[in-house]
This record gives structure tokens, sequence and C-alpha cells, in this order.
């Protein structure tokens, strides 16, 4: 059995002239993990948070790429090579532990779409 996270980024609708919306790509991506492996992977996590944010409770943190690379929030507190760094630990342990990992982006002006998938 696997467990499933899904997640979105941008807006579904179509950009002008096809539709109102103000994103040009719409992205899911999604990490299927064995169940027996939700533990290391959470772990994993938590270590990587409390390395560049000693002070915040495990489990207490949501992880946001677009708040890291922009500097909102906690990210703001870190210099550039350390959101450098904290992005690469989380990469590489999404990499080495999760079994499938899959994108799929598609062009809200219609242009194409593309579906990539990896299994370990």
């Amino acid at each position: 059995m696997y467990l499933l996270y899904l997640d979105s980024s941008g807006l579904p609708d179509f950009p002008p002239p096809y539709g109102k919306g103000r994103d040009n790509w719409y992205v899911v991506a999604g990490l299927a993990i064995q169940h027996q492996d939700w533990e290391n992977v959470y772990r994993g996590l938590s270590k990587v948070v409390a390395k560049y944010f000693p002070t915040i409770p495990a489990g207490g943190f949501e992880i946001r790429y677009g708040d890291l690379i922009n500097k909102r929030g906690l990210w703001g507190s870190l210099t550039d090579i350390e959101r450098k760094n904290c992005a690469d630990d989380i990469f590489n342990l999404i990499l080495s532990s999760l079994s499938i990992k899959f994108l799929i982006t598609r062009s809200t002006h219609g242009v194409n779409a593309d579906l990539s998938i990896q299994d370990n």
C-alpha cells in the first residue's frame, strides 16, 4: 500500500485571450510513499527543519517552496546559502527515500502538457 501526497500550484483557469486566469502554468506534483516508509520520511524532514529552525517543534512547520525562495515568514531569517542548502537537503531526501514521484505540468495556454514518473 502507498500513501499519496498531491499538491498543485497555479490556477487551472486559462489566461486571456481564452479565459480569465492569471497563471501561465498549472502544476500538480505527487509523491507516493510505501506505507512502511512514511515514518522514516517524516523523521528525515523533521531533521531538516530542526537543522535550520531549531526552535520549531517537530511537525509544527509547513515547508512551502514559494515561501523559501521568496524569503517569506521564517525563511527570511535564513541567509541565501542556508535557504539553498535547506532546499537541497529536502530535495535530496525526496529523491533518496520516496518510492514513486510524479509531476504533471500543463500550460494554461493549452500548448502542452507533460507527465513525468520516476519509480525507484
